[in-house]
């Protein structure tokens, strides 16, 4: 080892080197396109070609250990990849994961595209398989990327599974940059690939996953049969860690149709179930869900300790995604606490994650929740502005639910700025957005218009 860092310090002192962050070092641009040239000039191409192979062999046994670190209950979804003989570095455990992952990203997205388009197909899609759930942790513009190539070489290759999957990771990434319409597309092309295969595992992932757009553009029937008929898939299988998520994506759908019992239930046996078999994933997604549950019917020092919890479970994971949404519902028990100055600070992250990482969703969201802080702070007409722009957003990304709270916030800014008329347009368009979507606060947009009747 010293004698490695004593070579690379004389290659960086004569110029061939150049640091590329604590340890790394990469190739000047000259440097790379020369010795690209040479090795094409000197080594036969069978030499290189075997040299390159063991190269992606490295990546991709140590891109299957990490996520098998990261993500142990999500074996089931990872094609399996052998590691004897290809040098993978010792992780001591998801921190060490964790910060290969991250400090590789943009080496695993280049050993993607590579690969993809010079006769390394297989390489291709395994690495898309391998990191679904790293990328969809927030990583959305690089999933569409690497699942992109994925799609390309199994379709060279005629890999109707492989295709299958990659429209499956591609379905699920633009759901979270709100692109439902391209999702649902991709997904129905997928089960038409898994139908024929009878693959079990692929149409559980393309039902809930259909589950989720319904759900997106609040059709809360329609995301149930779908999230039921993936849950029946996933038992059929054995897939007890894709059941969990359908358990928790049930009890998200029953949560915002007014269901709280019901909805308590599917997180209960969720949590319960991600507890038993180490699905640390699941398991945040089940407090969060819990907590949200909780918040609505108002118990909030439970709420507060469950998000809590699932706050650091994400964090510890990485999963940005994870955090995002539940900073935006702290934000909303802050708000609803009395406390305008933390939901403020919760939600201006989640704003900022939201638009680095393409969620739209959570940028809707967090400036519908910036909204009802400003007002809750007697910043009225900054609670305009905030709300104004959530609409926006979220007609562009189909997200119903999130619109119906922009024109409540803009009910309720109007109306504390002393204009009656415009906050009653507002509140009756809210209304009318709830109650086609089957949702409780419809009640409560209907009980405001009481208490301010026209005239």
């Amino acid at each position: 080892m010293d004698t490695t860092r004593a070579d690379l310090h004389a290659l960086r002192q004569d110029h061939l080197l150049q640091p590329a962050g604590e340890g790394r070092y990469t190739f000047h641009d000259l440097v790379r396109a020369y010795s690209a040239v040479m090795a094409a000039d000197q080594e036969r191409p069978a030499e290189r070609r075997t040299a390159l192979t063991q190269l992606f062999d490295h990546y991709l046994a140590t891109a299957a250990a990490a996520m098998d670190l990261l993500y142990s209950a999500e074996k089931y979804l990872r094609p399996p990849v052998e590691r004897d003989g290809h040098h993978v570095p010792e992780l001591a455990g998801p921190d060490d994961a964790r910060t290969w992952v991250d400090t590789e990203r943009p080496t695993l997205i280049a050993v993607a595209a590579f690969t993809a388009a010079n006769g390394w197909e297989s390489h291709t899609t395994r690495m898309s398989r391998l990191l679904f759930r790293y990328f969809d942790g927030g990583h959305h513009t690089d999933g569409l990327v690497v699942h992109g190539h994925a799609l390309q070489a199994a379709v060279r290759t005629g890999d109707r599974a492989g295709q299958g999957h990659a429209l499956t990771d591609l379905g699920v990434t633009h759901i979270h940059l709100g692109k439902n319409d391209t999702a649902r597309d991709y997904l129905h092309r997928a089960a038409e690939l898994f139908e024929p295969l009878d693959d079990v595992t692929g149409l559980a992932r393309t039902q809930n996953n259909l589950g989720m757009v319904a759900e997106g553009a609040g059709d809360f029937p329609a995301a149930t049969e779908h999230y039921q008929r993936a849950r029946v898939l996933h038992r059929r299988a054995g897939n007890r860690t894709g059941e969990a998520g359908t358990l928790r994506n049930l009890g998200n759908v029953a949560g915002q149709s007014g269901r709280y019992d019901a909805a308590t239930e599917h997180f209960t046996q969720a949590l319960a179930l991600t507890r038993e078999i180490g699905h640390r994933v699941g398991q945040a997604g089940a407090l969060n869900g819990l907590g949200e549950v909780e918040m609505r019917s108002g118990r909030y020092a439970e709420a507060e300790v469950h998000l809590e919890q699932c706050l650091a479970l994400f964090r510890e994971l990485g999963n940005r995604l994870g955090e995002t949404d539940t900073l935006e519902s702290l934000g909303r028990l802050h708000t609803r606490l009395g406390r305008p100055e933390r939901a403020g600070e919760c939600f201006r992250r989640v704003l900022g994650m939201s638009r680095t990482s393409g969620y739209r969703l959570g940028e809707a969201a967090a400036l519908n929740g910036l909204g009802e802080s400003a007002c809750a702070a007697g910043r009225g007409d900054a609670a305009i502005e905030f709300h104004t722009a959530a609409e926006a957003v979220a007609a562009e990304a189909g997200t119903l639910d999130q619109s119906a709270r922009a024109h409540a916030g803009l009910g309720a800014a109007h109306r504390a700025l002393g204009a009656p008329d415009r906050a009653r347009e507002h509140y009756e368009q809210a209304l009318t957005s709830y109650l086609d979507l089957g949702m409780p606060e419809a009640d409560e947009i209907r009980a405001e218009l009481g208490r301010h009747p026209s005239g």
